[in-house]
């Protein structure tokens, strides 16, 4: 291409075009148009730096995810932003950027991360929280230390010293599983042992004194018992005395107790404006309308996870006038009447979870045309009608789906054009499913397909040979049929299904109730 433009320009191309690898042809002829782009000059004066600004910002937002909710950061502190960011320092005189050295203060972040050893599996938020809590992550106006501390790893990632083992699917890093720096761990040695959270400890209560931590950004203290089937009363959150509207500056609350505070401590939530994620467990009838006034005011909170006391309460979640905004994920366990009409005002919703809702009407209705809908779990006689319809054009950013526990489902429906995009579909067990749904075969996008507990009828339609509905789902790349032998989460006979082989390895599971054990997620 660029001795083609030369010979057309009547010039000289450079010196060996034709035997360059390709690396080094792609830098010449980035270079080349580079040159030709910016030979024209242009005064300052006339355009006040606008094009230099327009190619800053169109940088950054190269590297950040393509979420509205993203580039609305960016947007909400631009103001600062063109102050104080490396990269839009060109507004105010001609660009100086360095990309040879870190900065001070992700050299401490990246030392920090030395404390782990190599290839050990981190939480990008555990480890965002530990940076804050040392004072490595300093403050800014119109940012939280949270927001703050997720771009110091984004430029990490961007420069390759840490490598990114899993994305979730809205786009933010779940976990960082190499680090390039090989003395960081000798370098960093007077440091102490990173702080550890409450998550998966014996403490259940909190004293009084806890108000007095005015400071206090992070609460984390749950248990979860991977060893009993999944249930309401496997998980158990953290009784709190006190005032807990005196932790004014509290980001995360996962998971209190509201069993022994009841209506006045619910009330008290309302007072954590600051509040972006937060988490309930034991939440009964009676506080369902103070629940909905207090969220209502809680315009930073991005995660939502309401547990109840058990199955046979119910909770009306509709007395929400003014929904929060910026939510992006959405656990709801336990009995609905039906599921919260504001909902569908989420424009910024990724992940829904419902568990053990009852629903008598399809849930889908409520979910099928929000624009950034990527993960939805239904399970545990969430739904109790006998039919699942996905419309043509619905769900059109839907990656992840899963419909477990569903017992009296036994027609799925899925329409040509219709889940475009989704990567990993997990059913059962579901005892009146008898039929594989046919319109699979146009789910083209699909890599993993899992079937749990199904009946063996529903498995002899799927046999490699002799199989009248296996043709449905040869085009998958990997599928699982799962068989439980025993309580808790891990104890499943899996089966992985190929084209040519079936393979058997006992005593393991694939994605089973992955959100409910409340492992070391990136909250």
């Amino acid at each position: 291409m660029v001795k083609k433009f030369c010979e057309a320009r009547k010039e000289f191309s450079s010196e060996g075009i034709n035997t360059m690898d390709k690396l080094t042809l792609i830098s010449e002829a980035r270079e080349y148009i580079r040159e030709k782009r910016f030979r024209k000059t242009v005064s300052y004066e006339n355009c006040k730096g606008l094009p230099l600004a327009i190619v800053a910002i169109g940088g950054i937002l190269s590297t950040k995810h393509k979420t509205i909710f993203e580039w609305q950061n960016l947007h909400d502190s631009l103001g600062y932003e063109l102050m104080k960011n490396c990269h839009l320092a060109s507004v105010g005189k001609i660009l100086s950027l360095s990309y040879e050295d870190l900065s001070y203060h992700l050299k401490y972040c990246l030392l920090y991360i030395g404390l782990y050893s190599e290839d050990y599996s981190i939480s990008c938020g555990r480890l965002i929280r530990q940076w804050i809590a040392d004072g490595f992550v300093k403050e800014m106006n119109g940012k939280t230390l949270e927001e703050i501390g997720r771009e110091y790893m984004t430029e990490l990632i961007d420069r390759n010293l840490v490598q990114v083992s899993k994305d979730y699917k809205d786009g933010k890093v779940f976990k960082l599983e190499k680090y390039k720096s090989d003395d960081a761990a000798k370098i960093h040695g007077k440091a102490t042992k990173p702080r550890e959270e409450l998550q998966q400890s014996l403490v259940h209560e909190l004293p009084v004194a806890i108000e007095k931590l005015d400071k206090l950004r992070h609460l984390l203290a749950y248990y979860h018992d991977c060893n009993v089937d999944c249930s309401l009363a496997s998980s158990i959150g953290l009784k709190i005395q006190g005032r807990v509207g005196c932790l004014k500056s509290l980001q995360m609350m996962l998971y209190m107790d509201t069993n022994h505070g009841k209506v006045e401590l619910i009330k008290e939530l309302g007072k954590l404006r600051q509040l972006r994620h937060l988490g309930l467990t034991n939440l009964t009838r009676g506080i369902g309308r103070a629940l909905c006034g207090s969220i209502k005011k809680m315009n930073n909170l991005e995660f939502l996870d309401v547990s109840l006391i058990s199955e046979e309460e119910i909770i009306d979640l509709n007395h929400i006038s003014s929904s929060p905004q910026r939510l992006q994920k959405l656990y709801i366990k336990g009995c609905l009447d039906k599921l919260p009409n504001w909902i569908p005002k989420l424009q910024h919703l990724v992940c829904v979870n419902i568990l053990w809702s009852r629903l008598s009407e399809d849930p889908l209705k409520i979910f099928e045309n929000l624009p950034n809908f990527s993960e939805v779990r239904i399970a545990h006689e969430a739904y109790n009608g006998k039919k699942l319809h996905f419309k043509e054009g619905g769900f059109t950013k839907l990656k992840e789906l899963e419909l477990r526990y569903l017992n009296q489902l036994n027609v799925l429906i899925i329409d040509k054009g219709s889940l475009p995009l989704l990567e990993e579909l997990s059913i059962g067990p579901n005892p009146q499913l008898k039929e594989m749904p046919f319109r699979i075969r146009f789910l083209g996008n699909l890599k993993e397909l899992s079937f749990i507990g199904m009946t063996k009828e529903f498995e002899e339609i799927l046999d490699l040979n002799q199989g009248t509905h296996y043709w449905i789902i040869v085009h998958v790349p990997v599928i699982y049929l799962l068989h439980k032998i025993g309580k808790g989460y891990y104890n499943y006979d899996n089966c992985i299904l190929c084209p040519k082989h079936l393979e058997r390895s006992k005593g393991c599971t694939i994605k089973q109730d992955k959100d409910d054990k409340k492992e070391d997620v990136d909250y």
